[in-house]
């Protein structure tokens, strides 16, 4: 395919981020649909909000621009630490409460956005980023934006 397969966006708020990651996604799925090469192929975009319990605007305005495509799978996913009740560092609202591991194993692209750069730099953060990084290896496409 013609993209970077592994990207990391790490800029402030406000520079594109998730424009970017939302235009790639809906070309990535456009492409998914047309080409039999990828046929029932998914894409996974996550958002990352540790203090919402229900869907943000971002999430409803991302739902609004997927809706036409059956490829694309929308999910927010928060820290366990926050509320102590997961049994992973990590977890899917709409979910169930599924582990981000359970998830991320059925897709070979995923786009993650607002991930909060301190669990990925920080020392103290060590077992919450080998589980970060063990749910997205191995994938043929992966793009990041960082927060924070």
């Amino acid at each position: 395919m013609d993209y970077s397969s592994h990207l990391l966006f790490w800029a402030p708020w406000g520079a594109g981020k998730t424009l970017m990651m939302t235009w790639k996604t809906m070309e990535l799925a456009n492409k998914i649909k047309r080409d039999a090469r990828f046929k029932g192929e998914k894409i996974l975009f996550l958002i990352f909000n540790n203090l919402a319990t229900k869907k943000t605007l971002l999430h409803l305005d991302l739902q609004k621009k997927f809706e036409k495509f059956d490829n694309v799978k929308l999910l927010q996913f928060r820290d366990a630490f926050y509320d102590d009740e997961g049994t992973a560092p990590y977890y899917i609202l709409e979910e169930g409460r599924k582990p981000l591991s359970d998830v991320t194993k059925d897709y070979k692209y995923i786009m993650i956005d607002e991930f909060d750069a301190a669990i990925l730099s920080g020392e103290d953060q060590r077992e919450k980023k080998e589980y970060f990084l063990e749910s997205i290896k191995e994938k043929e496409l992966v793009w990041l934006s960082l927060s924070g």
